[in-house]
């Protein structure tokens, strides 16, 4: 009996819901403490105005207090409805359950994939992962759930396919060669930090080329190999409840509809192209923010509608690809069909809300609380005490960041910290502001992966629940257990490649050096 309620304990904590729960009361009872004690830092925080940096003072605060209460109460529904995976998971989910209903992703995927071995077809997941970065934070509702459904085409565990194209996207923001919303954001909060060494210092947007290009594939391989030798291992045999059957329909037709389903894709893929270039032609430029001065600045502007845009054309294009395949191949047997097919794309996503439910509410009351800012605060400032050269400099830098990561996974509100206050630092050490920016996204992405802080940790999560077999819960113990090699291994591979690179000092990019 005594067995069965550890059991039963056990049991209890393991669900992911719970798990929350007692994440925001850790993060109650921390805000009271951190009050009490007086927990705050200083930090210096650019002037929009004249441009001058000037000290901000942050402390933390009770979420216990008069303020702290009637900010729970009056904010427990913004904080959900404003929880920005929320509204993008639900949207790019109704395109991908149609399209997957209509047989478009069966046959698209079984066509090329079955004669790739397992281990190919795990490290073109993980690198299309990697690389789909480059089209900002929809990556992680549109991949992941198209990785599972790729490898369940193959007869193959969805949950290994989520794994994998989980940690690649996550990992994979810490190595793009080609400029994104993301790494826009920290050239910016980097270059405040290098301009107090030196005024005139220009910041090279595209400066980890090299490094990028070897990073990504080495990743992957990395990535690969981890989810085959261990994830897939641990996880059972997947079992295919539904089958869509699509024997009888004739192959002439499947190519027909995929052809104009490629016709579509690249016609709209075009469409978002040409609103991001502005020709003064009807609609061209449409999606940019004029009030900026130059080109990326137009389009990664918080202002500009490019992500919004693209989010709309990746929905656009599931739709209608599904609709076109299924009218062809005769999959969307009448009217009714459409409705019917969009309805039960959402069918299985009411786990999914109440994960995310609580994990906006967790989510917000941190970012509340400022605990994870002074934190961070803190650190800034040991490593600016820090009375070392370069090399140690990196080393204790990446592991500080990595930890800091967990608690504080905002890149913007750590880089807004540390940029001028690690960034001179780094540029007396000869360390070159671009350098210092691939050691802090590598040390910060490697930690996104375990910390449940991460908003998109919990699509992750979301993802898992929608293949989890009924009256079964997500176990979180197990997918801990699961991650942290991931976790391990990559964190001391990007140390060791971090250290190697600086010492040989070989280009990271066009014209840009590791050392100043």
């Amino acid at each position: 009996m005594e067995e069965e309620k550890i059991d039963k304990k056990k049991s209890w904590f393991n669900n992911a819901i719970i798990f929350f729960v007692f994440a925001i009361i850790i993060v109650f009872v921390l805000s009271i403490l951190g009050s009490l004690l007086n927990w705050e830092g200083t930090y210096l925080v650019n002037n929009a105005i004249n441009g001058n940096l000037e000290s901000k003072l942050v402390s933390v605060e009770s979420l216990f207090s008069r303020e702290g209460i009637r900010y729970i109460v009056g904010n427990v529904v913004s904080n959900f409805i404003n929880f920005k995976p929320l509204a993008m998971f639900l949207f790019i989910m109704i395109g991908i359950g149609f399209a997957e209903k209509t047989g478009l992703f069966s046959y698209l995927f079984q066509s090329w994939t079955n004669k790739i071995n397992k281990f190919w077809l795990t490290f073109i997941v993980v690198l299309l992962s990697i690389l789909s970065n480059l089209i900002g934070e929809v990556a992680f509702t549109l991949i992941i759930p198209i990785s599972a459904i790729l490898f369940l085409a193959n007869n193959r565990n969805p949950i290994v396919a989520i794994f994998a194209s989980f940690i690649g996207i996550t990992t994979g923001t810490g190595i793009n060669f080609i400029t994104s919303q993301i790494s826009y954001d920290a050239i910016n909060n980097i270059l405040i930090g290098a301009k107090i060494i030196d005024p005139t210092y220009v910041f090279n947007i595209n400066s980890g080329l090299f490094f990028g290009i070897a990073g990504s594939i080495a990743l992957a391989f990395l990535i690969t190999f981890i989810t085959e030798k261990f994830t897939s291992k641990r996880l059972s045999k997947y079992k295919i409840e539904e089958v869509l059957e699509d024997d009888d329909i004739p192959k002439k037709k499947k190519k027909k509809a995929m052809l104009l389903c490629m016709l579509v894709s690249i016609a709209l893929s075009s469409f978002f192209i040409y609103m991001l270039i502005p020709t003064g032609a009807p609609l061209s430029g449409l999606l940019l923010d004029y009030q900026e001065k130059d080109t990326l600045s137009r389009i990664f502007s918080s202002n500009s509608y490019v992500a919004e845009g693209l989010s709309f054309i990746i929905l656009s294009m599931l739709l209608l690809c599904g609709w076109i395949y299924g009218s062809i191949t005769g999959t969307l047997k009448n009217q009714k069909s459409i409705p019917n097919y969009l309805f039960s794309s959402l069918n299985n996503l009411s786990g999914v809300l109440i994960l995310l439910f609580f994990a906006s509410q967790l989510i917000a009351l941190f970012q509340k609380s400022n605990i994870g800012t002074v934190f961070t605060i803190w650190i800034a400032n040991f490593i600016e005490s820090l009375n070392v050269s370069s090399l140690p400099l990196i080393l204790i830098f990446f592991l500080l960041m990595v930890i800091v990561n967990i608690i504080e996974p905002s890149s913007i509100t750590k880089l807004a910290i540390l940029g001028p206050i690690v960034t001179p630092k780094f540029m007396k050490s000869n360390v070159s502001p671009e350098f210092m920016n691939v050691v802090y996204k590598l040390s910060e992405t490697a930690s996104d992966i375990i910390t449940p802080l991460f908003p998109y940790f919990i699509v992750f999560l979301g993802v898992i629940l929608i293949y989890t077999k009924k009256n079964e819960t997500i176990k979180i113990k197990e997918i801990y257990k699961l991650l942290f090699p991931y976790f391990a291994l990559i964190t001391i591979f990007w140390l060791i490649f971090i250290l190697c690179w600086f010492i040989i000092n070989v280009p990271i990019g066009v014209g840009v050096y590791p050392s100043l």
